[in-house]
C-alpha cells in the first residue's frame, strides 16, 4: 500500500516508510501555521482507536513547526494538529494517516556440520 502524501496540506515526515520504534521528524507548515498560531502541538495516535496517543510541542523554527515522535505499534500512525487557542488541523476529520510497515526478519541459514572443515589435532 502506498503512503499517503499530505504535502499539500503542509504536513511533512522525515521517512517514507514508517515501523514501528523509529523515531522521525514531523514538520507542520499548514493551516494553523499559515493563520499565524505561535504554538502548535501534534496530537499522534496509533491505530484505528488511537491508541497510546500523545501530545508532542513543535518547536517554530523558519516558518515552520518541527517536532520528533515516536512511532509505536499498530497499523497506522494518526496525527493531527491544535494550535493554543484550540482550533485543530484534524484534515477535515480525517486526520492525517500513514501506514507503519512490518519489519521482515529474515532466518540465517543453519550450515550443516557436514559442511564445516573438520580439524584434527596432534597429541
Amino acid at each position: 500500500m502506498a503512503q499517503k502524501n499530505y504535502e499539500k496540506n503542509g504536513v511533512f515526515l522525515s521517512k517514507k516508510t514508517l515501523y514501528s520504534g523509529d523515531k522521525i521528524i514531523l514538520k507542520y507548515n499548514g493551516l494553523l501555521c499559515q493563520d499565524g498560531a505561535e504554538n502548535i502541538y501534534a496530537h499522534v495516535g496509533f491505530g484505528e482507536n488511537w491508541e497510546n496517543k500523545y501530545f508532542v510541542t513543535m518547536a517554530k523554527e523558519n516558518g515552520e513547526f518541527i517536532a520528533e515522535i515516536d512511532i509505536k505499534d499498530g497499523k497506522t500512525c494518526g496525527i493531527c494538529f491544535k494550535d493554543s487557542a484550540d482550533n485543530w488541523d484534524n484534515n477535515s476529520g480525517e486526520n492525517y494517516v500513514f501506514t507503519i510497515s512490518k519489519k521482515i526478519v529474515r532466518k540465517k541459514k543453519l550450515t550443516k556440520k557436514s559442511d564445516t572443515a573438520k580439524i584434527k589435532h596432534k597429541d
